[in-house]
This record gives structure tokens, C-alpha cells and sequence, in this order.
């Protein structure tokens, strides 16, 4: 039905179809914020305690210096992200979002303050994106890798995780296979006991895509050990959800052996080129040792000065600036960002390919 413009339709609801990004791996893996102080790299210091025994020494021999651990400082500088959007004045002279069709219930002035809140909410969800899109990359592979425009190579920020952390499983050892060999439970115990052999400490939380999470349930289930586990010991804490799983972001499924915690977690974006991406890969399970303030994974959201003299150089997790072009005539809205996502100790998580 064609709608004429000068008749007296009312517009009943208008919708903004926009996939906004969950936050899910910001919030339960990176909850701490670093600034770089007016400086263009990001550092953090810590202290690497190795878990040394007590030497013997007879009574009646000189105790031998036992050295302090060492301190261990981490400098990175974070790339740089910028989007720019016009506001021409042809967008604002026609109908806003859920204004009366036919218009006039707004002034060009209330039309132009929606288009710029709208712009800087799609700004944010794209920076927030980003910054899920870095933590999925480190949880999975330790390093985060920076592409773009002004790069003519990849460059590629390797927080050097151990080689053994990044595990993918072959033949008969996947999920997928219907054979002895295929042991989702002890693969788990195998990734548990890599992370603390490497000075990450005790996984907490496992994070299945949800390929993942329905080979580990399909598997476990034809073993007859999907409920014994997540009902594990008596302890009264663990229960699972075996329904199906759908949608984005990210859920908890339950307590695993009495120990760690499950969570389902699908989310994509759009990248430069247009392609739809899963921040982490459906087929995969990442180990978290959780812990907390300098203890265990430990991530951080890092953000270094965002280069723009206008804004004195601030390290901000966000800056928006509006600037007036006359020829043609638009306002410009521009929003930068300078984030990194940091693990405070890369060991701390393993990432393991089931199919």
C-alpha cells in the first residue's frame, strides 16, 4: 500500500534494527581499565613468582641467597580506530526516525539532535564490537592482530602465550567422533593441567561456541556421563541446561565436575569487507583461569591517547568531536578510540579446536 505523504497517517511505533554488542567477554574476562597517561603506548607491571620449592640445608651450613622474583614489564602501544559520519542537510529537511509521516512534528534543529545521538550510539556499538572482537582473539590465540587503513602489512600483538595453549584435536580425538579416542572430559582435565604446568593457575570457566557445546553434549551424552557430571559429588551447586541453545551473547549452562563453570557464547560482526564473523569460532572451547586482581587471567582494557591535538592527547575509552564543513555544507561527527585488550597473564587461557 502506497502511503501518501500529505495524508493524515499516524506513525504508530517505528523500530531501529541494530545487533548491539553483548559485552559478554568484556565483562566477565577483561572488568579492569588501564590508561596510558597522556602517553601513546599502554604498560603493566607484574611479578612472576615461580612455584619454587624450599631448599635442605644442614643445621651447621650458611643459608645460600634465595633470590626475589622477578618483575616483569609489559609496554604496548594500541592501534587506533576512527569513524567519521556526515550529517548532511538533506537528512536532517526529512522525516525522523518515528516522527508523524508527512513530518512537521519536529524542527530541523530536534531532527538534527536525533541524527547525531543516533550516529554516536552506532559509533559506540561498533568500538564495543572491536573491543569484543580483541578479547575473542586473545582468549582464543594470545595475540591480537591489526589490519587496516595506513597498514601495509598485518601487524600482529603477540602477548606470547605458551605454544601449547593452542591445541586443535585430529582424527579419532574429535568431538565429533563416535570412538574411544574422542574423550571430551579428558581432553578438559588435559587443558586444566597444561594451563596450571604453565604458571596460569586453575581454570575456572570454560566457553564453548556452540558447535562446541553441542558435540561436548552430544559426545558425553552417548558416553552416559552428560548428567553424572554436572551432578557431580553431592555438592548440591552443579546442574546443566541440555536444551537447545540459540540467539547471541553469551549463557550460562552450569558447573562441570563440581568445578568449572560452562557458558555457551555466540556472537558476530561485519568486518571491513563486509563478511559476517563469529568473534570466537564455533568450534572451539577456551579455558579461563579466571582468578582476579593479579591473580590468574587477569584481563584488562587498555587505552593509549587518542592522537587528536584538539582533545589535548586524553586517554579516554571513547572521544566524540563535531566539526562544521561550509562547501557543501554538513556537520561531520567523529569518534576515536585507541583500545587494547590486555591478559595479565596469557597463560591463563587455552583455546582447543574440537573439530
Amino acid at each position: 500500500m502506497a502511503i501518501d505523504a500529505f495524508s493524515t497517517n499516524s506513525l504508530e511505533r517505528a523500530v531501529m534494527q541494530m545487533m548491539r554488542p553483548t559485552r559478554f567477554l568484556l565483562d566477565n574476562f577483561f572488568p579492569s581499565e588501564v590508561f596510558s597517561q597522556g602517553r601513546e603506548s599502554v604498560s603493566f607491571e607484574k611479578v612472576r613468582a615461580k612455584p619454587r620449592i624450599a631448599p635442605y640445608v644442614h643445621p651447621d651450613v650458611q643459608a645460600k641467597p634465595f633470590a626475589a622474583s622477578g618483575r616483569e614489564l609489559t609496554e604496548v602501544t594500541p592501534p587506533t580506530v576512527k569513524l567519521l559520519t556526515p550529517i548532511k542537510p538533506s537528512m536532517v529537511l526529512k522525516r525522523a526516525l518515528g516522527e508523524q509521516i508527512g513530518g512537521g512534528a519536529m524542527s530541523a534543529e530536534q531532527r538534527e539532535a536525533a541524527l547525531t545521538e543516533q550516529v554516536i550510539m552506532e559509533h559506540l556499538s561498533a568500538i564495543t564490537f572491536r573491543e569484543q572482537q580483541q578479547a575473542g582473539e586473545i582468549l582464543t590465540s594470545g595475540t591480537v592482530t591489526v589490519s587496516g587503513d595506513g597498514y601495509d602489512t598485518a601487524q600482529v600483538i603477540n602477548f606470547q602465550r605458551a605454544g601449547a595453549l593452542t591445541i586443535g584435536l585430529t582424527g579419532t580425538d574429535r568431538w565429533t567422533q563416535n570412538d574411544p579416542a574422542s574423550d571430551p572430559e579428558g581432553d578438559i582435565e588435559n587443558v586444566a593441567t597444561l594451563v596450571a604446568e604453565n604458571d596460569g593457575g586453575i581454570v575456572t570457566d570454560l566457553v564453548f561456541g556452540p558447535d562446541a557445546w553441542s558435540f561436548f553434549k552430544t559426545r558425553l551424552t552417548a558416553l552416559g556421563k552428560l548428567m553424572p557430571l554436572f551432578d557431580y559429588a553431592r555438592a548440591g551447586t552443579s546442574s546443566v541446561e541440555v536444551g537447545p541453545q540459540g540467539g547471541v551473547g553469551g549463557r550460562f549452562l552450569g558447573t562441570l565436575s563440581g568445578q568449572y563453570r560452562c557458558w555457551w557464547y555466540y556472537e558476530t560482526y561485519i568486518n571491513a569487507a563486509g563478511t559476517r564473523v563469529p568473534i570466537i569460532p564455533r568450534n572451539v572451547m577456551v579455558a579461563v583461569a579466571a582468578g582476579g586482581e593479579g591473580v590468574g587471567f587477569d584481563g584488562m582494557r587498555g587505552y593509549g591517547s587518542i592522537p587528536n591535538a584538539e582533545l589535548g592527547y586524553a586517554s579516554l575509552p571513547y572521544a566524540v568531536t563535531e566539526f562544521m564543513e561550509r562547501n557543501p555544507s554538513r556537520k561531520n561527527i567523529m569518534t576515536e578510540s585507541s583500545p587494547l585488550m590486555m591478559p595479565g597473564n596469557p597463560n591463563s587461557t587455552a583455546c582447543v579446536t574440537v573439530s
